[in-house]
């Protein structure tokens, strides 16, 4: 049983690990069978590296040269061997311009200006099966949206990767 695309659940007024924690929960039963544990014998790590923007070329078919991708994303790709998601769960990507100069003349504003459509995967878990050396192994890449302002009217974002503890 996994989420229903469609469903929404609202993660209001609680710590933010509690937020997080419920947020993975919600892929429970699809994290699981991908890493083939338990969640409770799964780590959760928060990271500023957006690995599950992967997505975007390994689903999408939108090759690293044509969107922004960090160095730390291409020096992962090579070991990447295979990527999945939930099959129930449809991914949300968010297409957005970005102005950039092309050449210094641009950039001190006196010449021409180009926009670039920037593509970034928003909402949607990926299971890697990454290959280290001789040993392989599965992880979960995700990009959770939680509320936790006072005031009510911030939306936060977090990267976190599940992995099996050993």
């Amino acid at each position: 049983m996994g989420i229903d695309a469609t469903s929404i659940i609202i993660n209001e007024f609680a710590a933010r690990p509690y937020l997080l924690r419920r947020a993975v929960a919600q892929h429970q039963s699809w994290i699981e069978q991908q890493l083939g544990v338990s969640l409770s014998d799964v780590v959760i790590l928060e990271s500023d590296l957006d690995i599950a923007q992967i997505g975007i070329e390994l689903f999408l078919a939108v090759p690293p040269s044509r969107h922004p991708t960090s160095s730390v994303m291409k020096r992962l790709r090579p070991f990447v061997l295979s990527a999945s998601k939930p099959p129930e769960f449809p991914p949300f990507c968010e297409l957005t311009k970005s102005q950039r100069t092309d050449n210094l003349l641009a950039f001190l504003g006196e010449g021409i200006t180009s926009q670039r459509s920037t593509l970034s995967w928003e909402d949607c878990p990926i299971a890697l099966r990454i290959r280290r050396g001789d040993s392989e192994f599965s992880a979960i890449a995700l990009k959770l949206a939680y509320h936790f302002a006072e005031d009510g009217l911030d939306i936060d974002m977090a990267k976190v990767v599940a992995q099996t503890q050993n």
